[in-house]
């Protein structure tokens, strides 16, 4: 558990953090200058802060105490690769330690950029780089700064879908920070909101993004795998006895999973459909309807222990005479599911 009761000035503006996290991620999500870096370099030492710093029981900072960066045993990625190009990729991981966890690094997918010069990667290659020398001294808590904010889109894509698989293994807290939501809700088990040096909000991922105007249309689905079909690269995903098709990432079969589905993918049909690209087609029934503004309505359906979110045109709702109680089927293409 890492515990944090923070004050800090910096220029003519003052923050105040109070923010307690266990296993997991937890993003802290806000504008530039709301302090979001601010908070991370104190938790990790890099810059001074009044106040208090736990983690396990452990006192970082506060009761007269304040241990030295490298003494916190916390791993963390900036936002710009720090790399330094004299050295090779492994000698960057390792800065002077001894030895490389190879299954580390084939995890991360740069086993064969050891011996590479940094100038030589591209930028998500760097990022993993970075992330690969916050591992390797298997820190107590992970820290990442806005890690995907220089990479264009395509690269942007990759490493969230990475991230998702790397954090999924890992055993301690993870603070993220972005100012993009949607990468929160994507990354995040929590999210905590910084708004003009305090947290507003903090709290479960679904529970946070249903607070917002916007609410991100996210509807997090959580079941276990039970089959793998390699030929296609498809894995299924059972969900209160139904089955869910989506792209295999390195999952195993009996692995838990947690999938996010955007109400924008999600189609409603009276009836089991035929003929159709989709792949997936869950029955449900309505739950309750909520409506967004004139034109449009947000539908949500129970299946299972799942509630999955769609949002429909308002007409939509008309025409098809949808109401709560009704039963519905959920269709969603394996290519939207995250």
């Amino acid at each position: 558990m890492l515990k944090v009761d923070l004050k800090f000035e910096r220029g003519a503006r003052s923050f105040q953090f109070q923010l307690e996290m266990g296993r997991g991620v937890t993003a802290l999500v806000g504008p530039s200058g709301a302090g979001k870096t601010s908070l991370l370099r104190a938790i990790a030492g890099l810059e001074p802060s009044k106040g208090q710093i736990e983690l396990d029981g452990q006192v970082f900072a506060g009761r007269g105490k304040a241990s030295a960066p490298h003494k916190r045993h916390l791993g963390m990625v900036f936002q710009e690769p720090r790399l330094l190009d004299h050295l090779s990729v492994e000698e960057n991981i390792r800065l002077g330690r001894k030895g490389v966890h190879m299954s580390l690094v084939h995890r991360l997918g740069i086993a064969d950029l050891l011996a590479r010069a940094p100038q030589d990667l591209s930028g998500g290659e760097k990022q993993r780089v970075m992330l690969a020398r916050a591992l390797f001294v298997q820190p107590r808590a992970l820290l990442l700064d806005e890690p995907l904010s220089a990479l264009d889109p395509e690269r942007r894509e990759a490493m969230i879908i990475f991230l998702r698989d790397v954090f999924a293994d890992l055993d301690v807290p993870v603070l993220y920070v972005t100012h993009a939501m949607e990468e929160a809700a994507r990354l995040a088990d929590q999210i905590a909101v910084i708004e003009q040096g305090r947290i507003v909000t903090h709290g479960p991922t679904q529970e946070v993004l249903a607070l917002r105007a916007d609410a991100h249309l996210l509807s997090r689905v959580q079941g276990h795998v039970a089959a793998l079909d390699d030929q296609y690269g498809l894995a299924q995903i059972n969900i209160g006895g139904q089955m869910l098709e989506v792209a295999n990432r390195g999952l195993d079969i009996g692995r838990q999973v947690q999938l996010n589905i955007w109400a924008r993918d999600v189609m409603l049909a009276k009836s089991r459909l035929e003929g159709i690209s989709a792949r997936n087609q869950l029955a449900g029934s309505i739950e309750r309807l909520e409506a967004i503004d004139p034109a449009t309505t947000d539908i949500f359906v129970k299946v299972g222990e799942a509630r999955i979110r769609a949002r429909v045109m308002t007409k939509t709702v008309a025409d098809l005479v949808l109401a709560p109680g009704a039963d519905i089927f959920v269709i969603i293409k394996s290519a939207s599911i995250e």
